[in-house]
């Protein structure tokens, strides 16, 4: 997570537009766990993972379509072969993600990237709340107390 969030960073200071797809559910058998992220730049994938082979990539041109639309979004992904179905996927289980547009020049993301880099650099534990609507995002201790940014 340090390395997305500084990589987030730096591509802000350069006031590029980024996705971050994050998976925020499963069933089955996934290669990543929920929670798992990654972060595009309009090159494609800057850091991170959600577990790569034929689902990454279907998760990268979607967020890379999204990105350019400037929004954000939420897609299910089958990680499973059906009958008669060929995909690719070695998993046996689905995966629920969801991509957030941040704007290159977002004051609000920025905070709480630097919010997030402070507690991992002092290893404690919190969390990133993330509204499915888009918007500021939200960084809460370890308690679940407001450390930056605005519930709504």
């Amino acid at each position: 997570m340090r390395r997305i969030f500084e990589a987030l960073l730096g591509r802000m200071e350069r006031h590029e537009d980024m996705m971050l797809v994050t998976l925020i559910g499963h069933s089955g058998s996934v290669p990543r766990g929920t929670g798992s992220m990654m972060l595009l730049g309009r090159e494609g994938r800057v850091e991170g993972s959600i577990g790569g082979g034929p689902g990454e990539m279907a998760m990268t041109a979607l967020g890379l379509e999204l990105l350019t639309q400037k929004c954000c979004g939420a897609q299910t992904y089958i990680l499973q072969n059906r009958p008669g179905e060929e995909s690719g996927a070695v998993c046996g289980g689905d995966i629920d993600v969801y991509f957030q547009f941040i704007a290159g020049g977002d004051a609000a993301w920025k905070s709480a990237a630097q919010c997030l880099l402070a507690c991992i650099a002092e290893r404690e534990s919190g969390w990133l709340a993330l509204s499915l609507g888009g918007g500021a995002p939200s960084v809460l201790d370890g308690q679940r107390a407001l450390l930056c940014g605005a519930l709504e």
